[in-house]
């Protein structure tokens, strides 16, 4: 019986170690920013194109083409596509947007990157391509990671080279000097 508490016991914290693995970066990761953009189309000129998360406390974000915006894998970010008519941005209301065609984004969120990595930042081009009374479709046009200079990255490892080719040639003079006084005093002692 001992056991099975135990092992239920370790269940447990495995579980809520995963649930709250989500919320920070790996260990030899470091965090990236994705951004994702829409590409003015046919069907988001007759639209307007809302994002807003499905999880969490955040609001609704009217989407512009052209402009880069945030979004989030782990609040299940949503895009909801609303009449032209509609006036104003109605305040995110999960029983009114759910009437309005709904559909997640194509592509997820790329929130970290191996410390070995170069890139710095990413941002994804969309295009709203229809719009039916189900699900809108939207598709992936571009994805583009950028990445930060290999010369800004040698920079360090220059410099590290440096100091240690000095600290290393600091070290054998000391050393030869040493050897010598001590060779010297020798010879003076053995005559």
């Amino acid at each position: 019986m001992r056991f099975v508490y135990r092992a239920s016991c370790v269940v447990i914290v495995l579980s809520m170690m995963t649930t709250a693995y989500a919320d920070i970066t790996p260990p030899g990761h470091r965090g990236v920013s994705h951004q994702l953009v829409f590409e003015n189309s046919e069907a988001l000129r007759s639209h307007r194109l809302v994002a807003a998360p499905i999880r969490g406390f955040g609001g609704a974000v009217e989407i512009e083409p052209g402009q880069p915006f945030r979004f989030s894998t782990k609040y299940g970010t949503r895009f909801y596509v609303v009449p032209r008519e509609v006036e104003g941005l109605p305040d995110f209301d999960r029983e009114l947007y759910r009437a309005w065609p709904s559909t997640k984004p194509p592509v997820t969120e790329i929130n970290a990157v191996p410390m070995a990595s170069r890139v710095e930042s990413t941002i994804t081009t969309l295009r709203l391509v229809s719009v039916d009374s189900a699900e809108p479709v939207i598709e992936i046009v571009e994805h583009i990671e950028h990445q930060s200079s290999l010369i800004l990255e040698l920079v360090p490892l220059a410099v590290a080279f440096v100091m240690g080719s000095c600290v290393c040639i600091y070290v054998y003079r000391k050393t030869r000097r040493s050897s010598a006084t001590a060779a010297t005093s020798l010879k003076k002692e053995s005559s």
